[in-house]
């Protein structure tokens, strides 16, 4: 088990990156690790969508689509490999000299995180709507079905569950599961948040980077003010350090701690006028991501780009972008439409 769980670890580490690297990179733009990985995840989690609501509504199994999954990732990885292997290679060499060159800031921002990763691998947190979201993953799994079968009775669904089939989270567990042969509850409570809590600092971290024009010290300050301040986040059950510190597994709480910030993210590029045409195609792939993890990602996602275009359209006066950003919204507004009359 223990070396499914390592292999399991290095799939989510490496093709996410390779996938990431199609998105990211250009002219004038500094090469980065955490910003291709991250980007890769929010493919990856566009992806599936794209895959997993078809294959829900045509009825197929679990295993067709994981096969599906799987192969469709396996041929961007290895296009990604061919087409970026001058990138990777000087990423390679130029990795001592960025060792060499961390703040020790960043390590102490690196310890705090480390330490909370160490909090979900050795302890558990009891989560009620887990009787939910990880019970349809397990029945996925058990019965090689998506949404056909209700976790809390056993009986089959007699209608679709219009609240969760559109943001299948739970069945991209089940995913990951029949992949690696490890346990949904084990996987969802101690696995996944050893790599999606990294990658919501990751998105800190481009976010600070992006906010302190590149510099390093000041990136490095930016994510350990944010670590620290995540750990204080406990007013209430709801807040976005709470989610991310005790329940990151659930698709609300990688939304609102991964995929919203990252959308922030893009947001400050565009008002910044660094897009490229990559960047449009990447936003399009962070709606879909943000539909896939939650449903309340089909409105906020959209929701959060709107912002953008209006400040955009007031600050600068322009519309063709603010124009762009709702074309990105169009899987949004689609899945809108299909969960309130398609029901």
């Amino acid at each position: 088990m223990l070396i499914r769980i390592i292999l399991l670890g290095i799939a989510m580490g490496i093709i996410p990156f390779l996938t990431g690297m199609l998105y990211t990179g250009g002219k004038n733009e500094e090469e980065s690790a955490v910003k291709n990985w991250s980007s890769g995840f929010v493919a990856c989690f566009a992806l599936f969508q794209v895959l997993a609501i078809p294959c829900t509504f045509f009825r197929c199994s679990l295993s067709r689509l994981a096969m599906m999954y799987f192969f469709v990732l396996l041929a961007l990885s290895l296009v990604s490999l061919i087409l970026n292997r001058k990138r990777i290679v000087n990423m390679l060499k130029a990795f001592p000299a960025a060792v060499r060159g961390t703040p020790w800031v960043a390590i102490l921002a690196f310890a705090v995180i480390l330490f909370q990763m160490f909090m979900y691998a050795r302890y558990t947190h009891v989560d009620d709507d887990d009787a939910f979201y990880v019970a349809t993953a397990q029945t996925a799994v058990q019965t090689d079905s998506i949404f056909h079968i209700n976790p809390y009775t056993g009986s089959a669904y007699k209608a679709f569950p219009s609240r969760y089939v559109l943001s299948p989270f739970p069945i991209f567990i089940a995913v990951l599961s029949k992949f690696s042969g490890v346990h949904t509850a084990m996987l969802a409570h101690t696995v996944l948040p050893l790599v999606l809590l990294p990658l919501a600092y990751a998105v800190f971290f481009i976010i600070g980077r992006e906010l302190f024009e590149g510099d390093r010290k000041k990136t490095a300050w930016f994510v350990l003010f944010a670590s620290v301040l995540q750990m204080y986040c406990f007013s209430t059950t709801h807040t976005q350090g709470t989610v991310m510190l005790l329940r990151i597994w659930q698709g609300k709480a990688v939304l609102a701690s991964i995929l919203l910030p990252f959308a922030f993210y893009m947001g400050m590029r565009l008002m910044r006028e660094k897009w490229q045409v990559r960047d449009w195609i990447l936003t399009v792939h962070l709606m879909l991501a943000c539909c896939m993890v939650s449903s309340m990602g089909i409105m906020l996602g959209a929701i959060l780009l709107g912002i953008f275009g209006i400040m955009i359209a007031v600050s600068k006066r322009q519309l063709k972008k603010p124009f762009g950003l709702l074309l990105c919204c169009i899987p949004n507004l689609v899945l809108a439409g299909i969960y309130l009359f398609g029901f």
